[in-house]
């Protein structure tokens, strides 16, 4: 079953029994290679795993080197999203003894044009770490993921099938348990300087709702251009970058009622996938997305979520019909909490 366009853990093992049925040898171990802790491979790729047989291991291509042991006969090895040289040239020397390589991606990593726009140091690590291992991946991966089914259609090739399009999943650790809204409500918005565009067409329906309501609260997270986007606005906090495991632990402890995920049209943003959804959850809060993107079939307009165009005056007035309307809002944020008990 799917909640809310995410992958429930038990389709999520189906979909290993089919990587095994395709595998060039029987699998023995799994070997996930990714840039250490990070959202993609916990909300694609560990889940997945969660429940397999074989051993599996995780290696940080920026920081282990390749063992011989890490690439055993009948091994399946998953690239998330970068790679290393030193890692390309070790699989490829093992490649005949392997039970198969995948390459997953769940932005567009392999097309330069897409990234115009993103700050230009995000830019030089998706050339560097990403694009530039396009045509390795091409003529090696026996298999590639994407998470969007733009990202599939983009990528299908007459030589080969495939894309295989992979959902989020969701977290094997335990949901988060309701609380009702207290007397503030927090509205947060959770994005990397990437995500600028975004942040500064949140701006001012950030501060006309903050002026409305005297409740709320607002949290940012991210560096000094961050902060200079919401200067001046009452009572928002922008809290330092985190790394993703200070992120995780931040989200459990974290009091938000009300998530934000616009998406400013960008050909970047055209393949993004929904994990915005998990995110909010781990946050207790529910989210108010832009639709239409990859939302529309994520959550239920109106019920566990709100999904609305980029419009910034309907934007400012469901927010605060939203922060008004406590039976409402905490019974949005029980539906989207329930959601995820379906996983």
């Amino acid at each position: 079953m799917r909640a809310g366009g995410v992958t429930s853990r038990a389709d999520a093992a189906r979909e290993v029994d089919a990587w095994r049925s395709t595998a060039r040898r029987p699998l023995r171990a799994f070997l996930v290679l990714d840039a250490g802790p990070n959202p993609s491979t916990d909300y694609y790729v560990r889940p997945r795993l969660a429940a397999v047989v074989e051993p599996v291991t995780y290696r940080d291509v920026g920081r282990d080197a390749p063992r011989d042991q890490d690439l055993d006969e009948g091994t399946f090895v998953v690239f998330v999203r970068v790679a290393s040289p030193a890692w390309v040239l070790a699989v490829e020397r093992a490649q005949s003894r392997l039970g198969g390589i995948a390459y997953f991606m769940d932005d567009d990593l392999w097309d330069l044009r897409s990234h115009e726009g993103l700050p230009l140091g995000h830019r030089a690590r998706l050339a560097r770490r990403a694009f530039v291992y396009r045509p390795w991946f091409t003529s090696r991966a026996s298999h590639l993921w994407v998470s969007s089914t733009a990202l599939a259609t983009k990528y299908a090739s007459p030589r080969r099938s495939g894309p295989l399009l992979l959902p989020p999943t969701w977290p094997v650790e335990p949901g988060r348990a309701f609380a009702e809204t207290g007397a503030r409500v927090r509205i947060a918005y959770h994005g990397t300087r990437a995500h600028l565009a975004e942040m500064r067409w949140l701006a001012p329906i950030v501060r006309d709702v903050v002026d409305a309501c005297p409740e709320v609260d607002f949290e940012a997270i991210g560096d000094a251009s961050v902060r200079e986007v919401f200067a001046g606005i009452a009572r928002a906090v922008v809290l330092p970058p985190m790394s993703w495991p200070a992120y995780r632990a931040h989200g459990e402890s974290a009091i938000c009622a009300i998530g934000l995920a616009p998406l400013v049209p960008s050909a970047f943003n055209a393949t993004r996938a929904c994990t915005k959804v998990l995110d909010h959850t781990r946050l207790g809060a529910v989210g108010v997305y832009s639709t239409p993107g990859p939302y529309d079939h994520a959550v239920r307009d109106g019920v566990d979520g709100l999904c609305l165009p980029l419009d910034a005056a309907r934007w400012t007035r469901e927010l605060v019909a939203l922060v008004r309307d406590r039976p409402r809002l905490d019974g949005m944020r029980r539906a989207a909490l329930a959601r995820a008990s379906c996983r």
